[in-house]
């Protein structure tokens, strides 16, 4: 029955669409044009007859439709005025399709109240399409979009867009691939309780002997609270004229790389003011200076295989075999290590040889331990005391809380250059959480 109701309503809307191109031509006021309004007229006639009867069938009766804003019968007349009757007896017509079709919409996308329809995955991405393009949104679809305190529509970006923005996201940074990720959608803030001792061993006694109460381990809490991020992608308008999948691609694409540079950065080096608190940054509420191993020379400022292998070796052997165990290193200094040779000259380094191990497509690997590389972990072209060169760990313990994209289409910023502007920005904060899980390398 639905099915057969938005047909009809889909035909009532190509006619009424035909009628009026027919009476806003210049021969609107012909005899043959209004031959043909009328005949399109009494179409409309026979669609409303069996709308009513259908909708009649169903358990709730639908609200019905008023005809008290119809213009009077048309009278005898000059032709313009002729044509201004129809063209407002059309124009109410119309206005009475927006208030059927938006009870349809609720009907079929998931019920007549706004939280249901705005949970359903098809009526969102429905309206998100219309507001990328710009077209003109529904007045049903409109409940989507939050008012902000500057009177902006913005909106929340659908589920598939959001996660295709994340996958991307992930892929691009490390730190993403491997941390521990919350979405908050009714919090303000993440507690984070970081385990600064652990618990003593259980001890040894006979049957009756009372087990000694741990007093070593000790817990406290930090809480991530989101900090503003935000962008703007320009699209032309041309592009904004592309099909829906291709316009939601160069979006997803444009906001992805917007936003992995600046959340790559703060998660390795980030101060935690203002920003996430990133792993090369020596800290209390992180990774403290006492996860640091200090390179031997202390003339040069440089480093070794010895000082590589000793600051693996400071990590716990539990965290060793997780899959988001691994190093992260600036690229230079990636390629000093590389450069390191033995006595004889040869380098110490075969990578996928047997000193290393097996090449992946996002690093490579140091006995066995993959290699991350990122622009930007920190590196200094010139050697000094203090300077940190690699981080190695298990980056599950890196937690990011952030809330989901929010778009804000902005139509005249750029119009002079023919483009439209898309205001993307969430909120987010990063911190590591266990400071054994981690060590890294520091210039002597």
């Amino acid at each position: 029955m639905k099915v057969e109701v938005r047909q009809l309503l889909e035909r009532k809307a190509s006619l009424v669409t035909k009628a009026r191109e027919i009476a806003e031509r210049d021969d609107g006021g012909s005899a043959e044009s209004q031959k043909s309004i009328a005949d399109i007229m009494a179409d409309i006639e026979k669609i409303d007859a069996r709308v009513t009867e259908l909708e009649s069938q169903r358990d709730d009766e639908p609200p019905k439709e008023e005809n008290d804003d119809e213009p009077p019968a048309e009278k005898d007349g000059d032709k313009d005025e002729g044509r201004s009757l129809i063209l407002r007896k059309l124009q109410a017509i119309e206005e009475r399709m927006k208030q059927s079709a938006g009870r349809q919409s609720a009907a079929s996308l998931g019920g007549s109240d706004i939280q249901s329809r705005a949970a359903s995955a098809k009526y969102h991405a429905a309206y998100f399409e219309q507001y990328l393009r710009g077209r003109e949104i529904p007045a049903e679809y409109r409940d989507l979009t939050v008012t902000g305190g500057d009177g902006a529509s913005n909106l929340i970006t659908p589920v598939k867009l959001h996660e295709g923005i994340v996958t991307k996201l992930n892929n691009l940074l490390f730190m993403r691939k491997f941390a521990d990720i919350t979405t908050l959608t009714d919090a303000v803030s993440l507690g984070n309780p970081q385990l600064t001792a652990d618990i003593q061993q259980a001890s040894w006694g006979g049957e009756a002997t009372v087990a000694t109460a741990d007093t070593t381990m000790a817990v406290v809490r930090r809480d991530l609270s989101p900090i503003l991020l935000s962008n703007i992608v320009k699209a032309t308008w041309k592009e904004l004229q592309l099909g829906a999948s291709i316009v939601e691609k160069l979006i997803s694409d444009r906001t992805s790389l917007s936003f992995a540079y600046a959340e790559e950065s703060a998660y390795l080096t980030g101060d935690g003011s203002g920003h996430p608190l990133g792993v090369f940054t020596a800290s209390a509420s992180g990774i403290s200076t006492a996860r640091d191993v200090t390179a031997a020379d202390t003339s040069t400022h440089t480093f070794t295989a010895d000082d590589i292998l000793k600051t693996i070796g400071s990590i716990p052997q539990q965290y060793f075999e997780r899959p988001s165990f691994g190093m992260i290193v600036n690229r230079n200094y990636w390629t000093k290590m590389l450069l390191l040779k033995d006595g004889d000259g040869h380098y110490l380094w075969q990578v996928g040889g047997a000193m290393g191990g097996q090449a992946t497509p996002f690093a490579e690997n140091i006995r066995g331990i993959k290699v991350m590389r990122s622009e930007y972990a920190p590196y200094n072209g010139t050697p000094a005391a203090g300077q940190y060169i690699l981080c190695v760990g298990d980056f599950s313990y890196y937690r990011i809380a952030e809330t989901p994209f929010v778009f804000q289409r902005l139509n005249e910023l750029y119009a002079a250059s023919g483009k439209v502007g898309f205001l993307a920005y969430k909120f987010v904060d990063g911190s590591p959480v266990l400071e054994s899980a981690f060590a890294r390398l520091i210039t002597g």
